[in-house]
């Protein structure tokens, strides 16, 4: 259950950055520079070794081509490698902008050009990487050509010229067609159709279409297709609309892929979304939604961030594995997407439940890319934020600017609220600060906002890190501060063992003690964190020494800690020195301190009934105050229904001139109520409101005593108590008194009596209707296996409050109920209240709950299934 839950729940924000941050820092000493990239991509080191990529089908990226360009030899390359390398350049690379990746293929072909080492096969590829990059190739270029061109070049520059809108440019190549004797097919005039939408609008496609009619070439889906694109390029929305009434498209997967991308282009992918009756017989599979979100990818390259992320909400399911949007919003931020952009995007999938912790994750990302403008923006989305996510700022500016950088840091944590704690001390800030004066480093974190506290007792952890004890101990005669942090001693234990500056570490060691107030045995827990370090007679000796002084400065060690230290010298030293240790351990040891720890009495609240009737006689004895231990054996008794004894205590309590107040007489009440005795609580209750009329009972002991009438079926008492009694806002909180409302409900055997009492409650404002509070509802029918009662209760609850409880516990019934329709109403009411993505998760657990591995399988490969 546990692993099906774990499904369910998100990674705390918290934890998640700071281990990331955490990993991050462990590897690098140091921010990384902006070229960098996580997840780099294989790092190829010749040509061959990157064509032999393409060619086994790995995927790669323009930036590896850019790595090995210099390592071309174009009088050796083959045309089939040439040609991949073309097309290495074209639509297939999302992840650059159609400009990079032209420059790259224009380099290409010059090379090849240079050297003349060309045939038509690679003018062709060339061309099509062109069209493919929206790079204009004039006429002349088919003038250039050192080879007879075929009917695939003229096909290819029609197309290039048509896609651009350059008219002329396209017939000027048709008359050099009729020349050459090369025929006229439907992709011409699709081109033309396509170039004349662009240019002139969606009329003049009209001279096309009727072209084609009397050439006796009938149009197709693709001519359609053609004037759409034109028309999508023209950014003529009336024209778009008229065309999207006028024809009836049909479109595959590549030409839904091909139009979305134009739309994207343009900044018009709404009209697209309306227009899915053209495409809503195509399955979003998991492929296809892969090579959508590269499109995104493709547009974010081509400065259309916000279009890309429509687009991706649109089509993109949000599976249980997957990092919703991370893969988009990271790739606008390696593009410098204008932060404020991406932050508002972020913010924007987190107001939906599709990614609560993405935030924090760009966060991160920001830091370990070292996008410093774009992290500080981002700390201010942040609506919790920890001091860890400072960390990398601090490294960066620490190696570029040392102090200076450090103190730019703080000032600029100023402007959030934030001061770095006695971690970031430590490990982060005053690693760079120059050492060579101390009290002026700490007059200007003093000037800085920070307290000598702040600044010492973190300062003194780093001191003794370094082992620099006498430094360390300059600070506590210097800085008169309490220390009371357990990892100084382990840290002066370490310090003084590599040192053996035993003077300095009594000298911080006797702060310490004295800091801790009271008794308490911090000079015993240091001797013996001192002495498992030691493994050598001298070491032995040394301690032997350190025992002597802790004497001369009046310290002692309790003889649990003397015992201790015997039993590991016993094992570990000889005979002679043996003596002297023990020796020194008994000069040090306070037997006192450890009677003193055994002798405290626990306080009478802790004190179980025996104890606390032993209790009274010795007060009683001592002729000492009473009245406390008295009222604390009422309630106990009261809880176990020993009418008799409270009366002799209330006896008691008269003779000394105490009355019993109503406080007192409430909380009498409310332990007959825990221990089940309903008659006793009810006679105190009626005694409350007749002597004491205006005592306001806390709301926990009335729905408490209420509770207990239901469950003895006393409905009428109960509902009158919760009606009539009158409430004490300043005592009512609902999160403190959940649990016995709960309590109250399920004291219930009845739904309808639930109900009445639930409403009840929320109107009195004692409870809100919450998950919690709405479960009992829902466990009534589920106790009873009513399938049909239970489904209704869950639908109705989920409809009127927008909670959806026990939603575990109701999926797995109706599974095993095997009632499809029924788990499909389940399913709809959840993504009606949390969203689909929630809706997934809670089915997924269910499952795996119910261990239903097949259908789990199956909704895992196809998560939009049930």
């Amino acid at each position: 259950m546990l692993q099906a839950m774990g499904l369910c729940n998100f990674i705390y924000k918290h934890n998640y950055t700071r281990f990331v941050i955490k990993q991050y820092i462990h590897v690098q000493t140091s921010i990384i520079c902006t070229s960098n990239i996580i997840n780099r991509p294989q790092k190829l080191y010749s040509i061959n070794d990157f064509i032999q990529r393409i060619k086994t089908g790995k995927e790669f990226y323009l930036k590896q081509l850019v790595n090995v360009f210099n390592t071309i030899d174009f009088n050796q390359l083959k045309s089939e490698d040439a040609i991949i390398l073309l097309k290495c350049c074209g639509s297939e690379i999302l992840d650059s902008s159609s400009e990079v990746r032209h420059k790259l293929c224009k380099d290409i072909f010059n090379g090849l050009d240079k050297v003349n080492n060309l045939n038509i096969a690679v003018y062709n590829s060339y061309i099509r990487t062109c069209n493919e990059n929206n790079a204009y190739l004039n006429k002349d270029f088919l003038f250039s050509i050192r080879c007879k061109p075929d009917s695939q070049t003229y096909k290819l520059l029609i197309e290039n010229a048509c896609q651009l809108g350059k008219l002329e440019e396209a017939y000027s190549i048709l008359e050099l067609m009729k020349e050459n004797n090369v025929p006229v097919d439907i992709t011409m005039f699709n081109n033309l159709a396509m170039g004349y939408a662009l240019k002139c609008g969606l009329e003049a496609t009209d001279t096309v279409l009727n072209t084609m009619r009397s050439a006796q070439i009938l149009e197709n889906n693709t001519t359609k297709i053609s004037i759409l694109k034109g028309l999508i390029r023209r950014k003529d929305l009336n024209d778009l609309k008229k065309a999207i009434e006028r024809f009836d498209f049909e479109f595959t997967e590549d030409d839904f892929l091909k139009i979305l991308l134009e739309f994207g282009l343009v900044g018009n992918e709404d009209i697209f979304f309306e227009i899915n009756k053209f495409y809503n017989n195509i399955i979003f599979s998991r492929e296809l939604q892969a090579k959508i979100e590269k499109i995104c990818i493709y547009l974010i390259h081509m400065c259309q961030p916000e279009s890309a992320m429509k687009i991706y909400e649109t089509y993109v399911t949000p599976y249980p594995e997957v990092s919703y949007g991370h893969s988009i919003l990271k790739e606008m931020l390696h593009c410098r997407v204008n932060i404020e952009i991406i932050i508002r995007l972020a913010q924007n999938l987190v107001e939906k439940d599709l990614n609560t912790l993405i935030l924090e994750k760009l966060t991160v990302l920001t830091l370990e890319l070292g996008y410093l403008d774009e992290s500080w923006a981002l700390f201010k989305s942040l609506k919790i934020l920890r001091i860890h996510y400072f960390w990398p700022l601090f490294i960066h500016y620490g190696n570029n600017d040392g102090e200076n950088g450090i103190f730019y840091t703080l000032l600029r944590m100023n402007d959030y609220n934030m001061k770095p704690d006695s971690e970031t001390f430590i490990n982060f800030i005053f690693p760079f600060c120059n050492w060579n004066n101390t009290n002026l480093l700490v007059t200007k974190f003093r000037n800085s906002g920070f307290t000598i506290k702040e600044i010492i007792r973190p300062l003194l952890a780093f001191v003794l890190q370094k082992d620099d004890i006498s430094q360390a101990a300059s600070l506590c005669t210097l800085y008169k501060i309490n220390i009371t942090d357990d990892k100084i001693l382990q840290l002066l234990s370490k310090s003084w063992f590599t040192t053996k500056d035993s003077t300095s570490a009594l000298q911080i060691l006797k702060q310490y003690y004295e800091s801790k107030g009271k008794e308490n045995d911090s000079v015993g827990e240091f001797l013996i964190s001192s002495c498992t370090l030691c493994n050598s007679v001298i070491d032995f000796q040394d301690f032997s020494n350190l025992l002597t002084l802790v004497h001369q400065n009046n310290l002692s060690i309790s003889s649990r800690s003397a015992q201790k230290l015997q039993n590991f010298i016993y094992r570990y030293t000889d005979e002679d020195l043996k003596t002297d240790l023990y020796r020194n351990i008994n000069l040090v040891t306070n037997m006192m301190q450890e009677l003193n720890e055994e002798t405290n009495l626990p306080h009478p609240k802790d004190m179980d009934l025996q104890s606390l009737e032993c209790h009274l006689i010795e007060l009683e004895e001592k002729k000492m105050e009473t009245r406390g231990v008295i009222r604390r054996l009422i309630q106990v008794h009261a809880k176990d229904g020993n009418l008799q004894r409270i009366q002799e205590l209330q006896t008691k309590l008269s003779e000394l001139g105490y009355e019993s107040s109503a406080g007192m007489k409430s909380s009498i009440m409310h332990n007959f109520v825990l221990g089940g005795y309903v008659e006793e609580a009810l006679n105190i209750y009626k005694d409350i409101k007749s002597l004491h009329p205006d005592f306001l009972l806390d709301s926990f002991k009335f729905i408490d005593l209420a509770a207990l009438l239901f469950k003895n079926d006393r409905f009428d008492e109960a509902l009158h108590i919760l009606e009539s009694e009158p409430l004490n806002r300043d005592d009512i909180d609902s999160r403190s008194i959940q649990r016995n409302c709960r309590e109250l409900l399920n004291s219930c055997t009845k739904f309808e009596d639930m109900m009445n009492i639930f409403n009840l409650l929320v109107k009195r404002k004692l409870c809100n209707p919450t998950n919690v509070m709405l479960g009992p509802l829902v466990r009534i029918h589920l106790n009873s296996g009513h399938l049909e009662k239970t489904v209704s209760a869950f639908l109705n609850i989920a409809n009127e409050y927008k909670c959806t409880p026990l939603q575990l516990e109701v999926l797995c019934f109706v599974i095993k109920e095997g009632d499809k329709k029924i788990l499909e109403k389940i399913i709809s009411a959840i993504e009606d209240v949390h969203g689909v993505g929630p809706a997934q998760l809670g089915l997924i657990a269910a499952l795996a709950e119910c261990n239903k591995e097949q259908e789990l399988k199956k909704i895992l490969r196809v998560p939009t299934m049930i």
